[in-house]
């Protein structure tokens, strides 16, 4: 079928607020703190409370899954795990990990308006068919 321009407009007014609202809810998305404790243990490996890069990359890919926001790059996690290990020993204490956890938090929500921004831009500069904004919706919809 076809639709007319002012109905293809609201159609993209309403994809915006949509993706929109699902970053703001994505990045309103924190862990509980017995969710990060599960976390520490789960990929502390050698049980010694303290994580090293490995360690850190996979509890922050996972953190990201359970929050539903965009994981960071490696350059970012790298960033904050140096900024974290704070002796420079190559590992960051859990009490290092949950001060590191505070700022990861921070700019997973950062990433995640950039990633809805970039959609939203990017659907109201240019026609979009049917199907690329249920695609979108669907990849920013976060109530599934």
């Amino acid at each position: 079928g076809t639709i007319s321009f002012a109905e293809f407009d609201a159609a993209q007014a309403e994809l915006l607020k949509r993706i929109q609202a699902a970053s703001a809810k994505a990045a309103s998305k924190g862990l509980t703190t017995q969710q990060l404790d599960q976390l520490q243990k789960k990929y502390d490996k050698n049980k010694d409370q303290k994580l090293t890069l490995q360690e850190f990359k996979a509890l922050v890919v996972e953190a990201s899954q359970l929050q539903g926001t965009a994981t960071p790059s490696d350059a970012q996690i790298q960033a904050i795990f140096k900024d974290f290990d704070k002796d420079r020993g190559g590992t960051i204490s859990f009490a290092e990990f949950d001060a590191a956890q505070n700022q990861l938090q921070q700019r997973i929500q950062a990433s995640s308006a950039q990633a809805a921004a970039k959609a939203a831009a990017k659907a109201s500069s240019r026609g979009l068919s049917a199907q690329q904004l249920d695609q979108l919706q669907a990849k920013y919809d976060t109530d599934k």
